[in-house]
């Protein structure tokens, strides 16, 4: 007993906590553009959104970790697996960030306007209000 008390004393404890090691991780990016790594079936739709892909070689390349995969030898595109590098300037990243931040705040004010609606046809159910609802479909309840 006292042998298992010691050898849980003298086990090391982490110094940091542990992090998934960051196979896709991006340095050295060019200021003033925003990256991402994107599934092929996604390249056409971020070309025609204003990305552009990330060449090797080029002069301002990021640097990119983790091991290259066969496909990423076959041509000139930044690649890890199946994932291509692409860059866009950050004003575009700013303005589809807001186009979807709207988006996102309309349906949500949508939402707010049905339940209101809905509210006053139930009737301003009151705090503790309790009942119940039967929907009829067919002759079965």
């Amino acid at each position: 007993m006292a042998t298992q008390t010691q050898t849980q004393a003298t086990k090391k404890k982490p110094t940091q906590p542990w992090r998934p090691a960051p196979i896709l991780a991006v340095t050295g990016k060019k200021p003033g553009f925003g990256y991402r790594w994107v599934r092929p079936d996604q390249v056409d739709k971020r070309l025609a959104e204003g990305w552009e892909l990330v060449k090797k070689g080029q002069a301002d390349a990021p640097a990119v970790t983790g091991i290259e995969s066969r496909e990423s030898v076959e041509d000139d595109n930044v690649r890890r697996r199946d994932m291509y590098l692409m860059r866009a300037p950050k004003e575009l990243i700013e303005a589809r960030d807001a186009y979807y931040r709207a988006k996102g705040n309309d349906a949500i004010n949508e939402h707010a306007r049905s339940y209101e609606e809905a509210q006053k046809v139930v009737g301003h159910a009151r705090a503790g209000a309790t009942g119940s609802i039967t929907i009829k479909v067919g002759d079965k309840e």
